[in-house]
Parts: structure tokens; C-alpha cells; sequence
């Protein structure tokens, strides 16, 4: 049936699912609310993204890759090497069932139990992860990032799609943007050596744990370290960033 829970758990990462982290920050009716990620798998396009079914059951299916959705968003918390999940739609964490080998949710009451916490794993060294991010939102520190010399120099196959036309950037622009990556990175790397041992990286924000406390850093504004532009809309609308 379709609400029965799907999510088989395997400790062999050999033999497990790869899974990654899509980053948003509005859901399907456009309010806005804390950072959250879509948990993925799968390859274009028949992704999936994990779903606490109608609050009631955890599951993942081709094709139903809904990042937007309230019920498919998570709240990455980082915890002591670990992190745990927080479904925006039911509030709930993800757990591993007492009872079967199988993704479930539980209270927020079970934040320090172990079944709630999980463990990130580089799918290509099997080696630990202390880094949550979205690789198309976020540049880390490349001996983090979690992918291998050999995988970067693997050619990947473009579908025959329309895709987005690009332009070079001004000097100015480039110059900036390298900034804004390095500050990021610089940080990145400062909490890792200092002891942090988990990390959610997200855009403007970096979330980190260390003895027992969790700190936010917020970056500076992006759209106005880079210049971005402004246009006047008409009926008399305050000016709006692009």
C-alpha cells in the first residue's frame, strides 16, 4: 500500500541507497519558514524525495520528488558527529523502528535517542561526513566536499533538455562572488578545526555542534555584496530585488 513505510535500513553502505540534500526555504504555498532539505534519491528524472506520509508512515517513490511540500521537507539539526531530522509538516524526527529495520518518526522528546540520530557517509571513500549541504547551493572546502578526484573527472551525459543560457560576469561581479565563497569556506574550515564535529551548511547560514551547543552563523547579504539590480514595478510597488 502506499502509506506503508518503504525505507529499508542496511548497515553495509555498500549496499545502501545513495541519498542527498536539496536546500529550500519556501514551501508549496510561498511562506516562508526555516531552512529545511528534501532528502533525495534516485537520478533525474526519477527522483524521490522521503516523505513522512500523510504524517503517518515514512516512505520514498520514483517520480514523487516533491521538495516543496511541507511533508517532504526536513529540518537538519546537528547533534554530537551526527544529525537528526525534523519534519516540517508533522514535527517529528526520523528514527529507525524498534521494532523492524525500517525508517519511522518519533516525538521530539527523542532528539538524544541513538535510533534518532544519523550518521552521513562519503558513498565513494565510505569515510564519515561532518558537512550537510546541497552541492548546487553551496561551494565547501574540497577535502570536505565528499567527492573524490576521480569522480570530478568523470564526464556526466547531458539529457536532451532546453537548458539556462549563461553569460560571462563582470570583473566586479566575479571578484565578489569569489569572496563570498571564500568566507564561506574559511568558516567551514575554522569549525572543523575547532572541534565542531557536526555541520549544516546552507546559504547566508552555517549551523554547527560542539560541546553540547549548536551555533548559527549568518553570512552578509549576498544580493547586496554582489550589486544586484532593482527595477521600479508599475502601480506604484516598492522596488524589489530580481
Amino acid at each position: 500500500m502506499m502509506d506503508d513505510a518503504n525505507i529499508m535500513l542496511d548497515p553495509d553502505p555498500a549496499r545502501a541507497s545513495p541519498w542527498h540534500f536539496v536546500f529550500t526555504t519556501k514551501d508549496a504555498a510561498g511562506d516562508q519558514y526555516e531552512e529545511q532539505f528534501a532528502i533525495v534519491t534516485g537520478a533525474a528524472p526519477r527522483l524521490a524525495s522521503l516523505d513522512h506520509y500523510a504524517q503517518r508512515s515514512v516512505l520514498a517513490s520514483a517520480e514523487r520528488y516533491w521538495p516543496s511540500d511541507r511533508q517532504h521537507m526536513w529540518k537538519a539539526v546537528p547533534r554530537a558527529g551526527a544529525f537528526s531530522f525534523r519534519n516540517a509538516a508533522s514535527r517529528r524526527l526520523l528514527c529507525q523502528s524498534r521494532t523492524a529495520g525500517v525508517a519511522d518518526t518519533a516525538p521530539p522528546s527523542a532528539c538524544d535517542n541513538p535510533a534518532c540520530l544519523w550518521r552521513l557517509v562519503d558513498p565513494h571513500t565510505r569515510a564519515p561526513c561532518a558537512v550537510l549541504y546541497d552541492a548546487t547551493a553551496s561551494v565547501v572546502p574540497p577535502e570536505v566536499s565528499g567527492v573524490s578526484e576521480a569522480e570530478e573527472t568523470k564526464t556526466q551525459a547531458v539529457p536532451p533538455r532546453l537548458l539556462l543560457r549563461t553569460q560571462e560576469a563582470s570583473s566586479d561581479v566575479a571578484e565578489r562572488f569569489a569572496q563570498s565563497i571564500k568566507l564561506e569556506q574559511d568558516l567551514v574550515r575554522g569549525m572543523v578545526d575547532g572541534g565542531y564535529t557536526a555541520i549544516v551548511l546552507g546559504p547566508q547560514l552555517v549551523m554547527g555542534f560542539k560541546d553540547g551547543l549548536i551555533t548559527k552563523t549568518y553570512l552578509q547579504d549576498e544580493g547586496g555584496m554582489f550589486g544586484m539590480p532593482k527595477f521600479k514595478a508599475k502601480d506604484g510597488f516598492e522596488a524589489s530585488p530580481t
